[in-house]
């Protein structure tokens, strides 16, 4: 008789076994999961809730039912459940709430406090609170200090963690958009480094560097927000005045707002000391563009200032629609030594040359020359012998000073001449100086260019013209397509238009070209026509 065969399983049948213990231990953890979460969020609740119940029962003496304690049970230790605990889903959790509840070895949970020693565990809840709200601030410092700098903000961790130092974080925003700011600059991209800018700038008002360039880029637009951001720098970095008030000058003076001029020049005088004669100057040449007296009044009435400031301010205003004779009394009257500054003297001699009154100029230039320095005394020598008509010593002196070791200030001074005294002849001597020995490619020698440009588009000689804007291109390295506005601007193609607006084509001219110019302007709108113009008297030189 044949054995009985073992029958095999049927692989549907394992098969089905393991997919149900599957689903069993996916519910088990879905469970265990679900059980965890509930009673992670009854741990935060008792915290507060059982141990607030737990302060009112103690306060109130302990009398009425216990707050945690089953009412059915005999409320002494190791015999009354706990009723806080129902509804968790492992009681053995509840114990970092109130550890009075204990486990029997039946298994059961039990109190192991009788309910007149019942009283709340702030202690435990302050913990475990201040624990989790300590991981909560680190875990949001971390996430915060990762994301700024995955954005590129140059920010560190303690700029975040520590709340007094959370300023720090705009700041890094700040130097973040300089940053990229400065490479829309070296990419030529003034647009995007503007935008950048004023949002550094916003941020951090500190960076000193981000209002000066912002400010900067927007002088060509010469608004009101150019000079409250100007005005901005001067009082948030009083240690960077002297460079901010003189960048902020320079655009005021493209623009042709003398009327802010008089007011920053005005306080300049006080601030800035070493450059008071500058500033006064300014003052000076402002005043006589917006015709207001009272300004120079009020300096020379300002006690703090120095003698030599007042007295040359009285003296202008005292010139103001003055005569030929009142004005020659006035800038010849004797000056006391302690108010003999050498501002004064040049102001005195220019007055004079001004006027029409070139011989008395050179009475009083023979007198004082040797308080000048060698800048202000060529000057006023070469405009001296200009008004006198005195060729020989003219020339004489321009050949001194071509011969001499030349350089941008000197090509500057001569051409700032040659913009109040056009001279066609001296300017093509200098130009052909200037081609046998040019100056070398650097900003500085593009600013002289520049200026000889002036003088000779100032003097109408196009050819000259024409070579200096090709010795300008040559120097910068780039073409200078502005030179074509002041060109237009010399022909009179566009007498309408103001002189500030031609300016800004060249700001790259120092200042005295600038001050030049403006006369010239001036010379222009006041100039007679050919047929009325009489032989000017020259005075002979001895």
């Amino acid at each position: 008789m044949a054995a009985p065969r073992t029958p095999h399983p049927d692989p549907d049948d394992s098969r089905e076994e393991g997919g149900v213990l599957h689903r069993a231990a996916e519910r088990l953890g879905l469970n265990a999961a679900k059980g965890w979460a509930g009673d992670f969020g009854r741990f935060w609740w008792a915290l507060l809730a059982l141990n607030l119940r737990k302060s009112l029962f103690v306060a109130g003496r302990r009398k009425g039912r216990c707050p945690c304690q089953n009412p059915s049970d005999s409320g002494k230790a190791w015999e009354t459940g706990c009723d806080a605990v129902a509804g968790w889903s492992e009681p053995s959790r509840f114990a970092r709430v109130c550890p009075k509840l204990r486990q029997l070895e039946g298994g059961q949970w039990r109190c192991s406090a009788d309910a007149a020693a019942v009283r709340p565990f702030w202690g435990r809840a302050a913990g475990y609170l201040g624990g989790a709200a300590a991981s909560g601030y680190l875990g949001a410092t971390l996430a915060a200090f990762l994301f700024l700098r995955l954005v590129g903000y140059p920010v560190h961790y303690g700029s975040i963690a520590w709340p007094g130092a959370w300023h720090q974080i705009r700041e890094a925003r700040g130097r973040y958009f300089f940053a990229k700011a400065e490479d829309a600059l070296s990419g030529h991209n003034p647009g995007p480094a503007m935008l950048w800018l004023a949002q550094s700038y916003e941020l951090d008002p500190a960076n000193y560097s981000a209002g000066r360039i912002l400010a900067q880029l927007l002088e060509s637009a010469g608004s009101d927000y150019t000079n409250r951001l100007y005005r901005r720098l001067l009082n948030d970095h009083p240690e960077e005045r002297t460079a901010t008030s003189q960048a902020w000058f320079g655009a005021l003076l493209t623009h042709g707002d003398f009327a802010t001029i008089e007011n920053l020049a005005r306080e300049q005088i006080a601030l800035d000391p070493p450059h008071a004669g500058a500033w006064l100057n300014a003052l000076l040449v402002a005043s006589r563009r917006t015709g207001n007296t009272q300004i120079l009044f009020q300096v020379a009435g300002n006690p703090a200032l120095p003698p030599w400031v007042r007295r040359t301010c009285s003296c202008e205003a005292q010139l103001k629609g003055a005569g030929r004779e009142e004005t020659l009394r006035v800038l010849t009257q004797p000056v006391p030594p302690s108010e003999a500054a050498p501002y004064v003297l040049y102001h005195r001699i220019d007055r004079l040359l001004a006027a029409g009154l070139a011989g008395e100029a050179l009475v009083q230039f023979n007198r004082v020359r040797g308080r000048f320095d060698t800048r202000d005394r060529l000057t006023l020598e070469l405009d001296t012998y200009a008004s006198l008509g005195w060729t020989s010593f003219l020339n004489d002196t321009v050949d001194q000073v071509l011969a001499s070791s030349l350089g941008a200030p000197l090509i500057e001074l001569l051409a700032g001449h040659l913009i109040r005294h056009p001279n066609p002849a001296l300017l093509n001597q200098v130009c052909s100086v200037l081609e046998k020995r040019p100056l070398p490619p650097e900003p500085e020698s593009a600013s002289a260019y520049a200026s000889l440009y002036c003088a000779a588009g100032a003097a109408e000689d196009w050819g000259n013209l024409a070579r200096l804007a090709a010795q300008l291109q040559r120097v910068t390295g780039a073409p200078c397509p502005s030179l074509s506005i002041m060109e237009a601007y010399f022909r009179g193609e566009c007498r309408t238009k103001p002189l500030d607006r031609y300016l800004l084509a060249l700001p790259i001219l120092p200042i005295e070209i600038d001050y030049a110019l403006f006369n010239f302007a001036d010379r222009r709108l006041t100039a007679p026509t050919p047929a009325a113009t009489a032989a000017r008297p020259t005075i002979t030189a001895p």
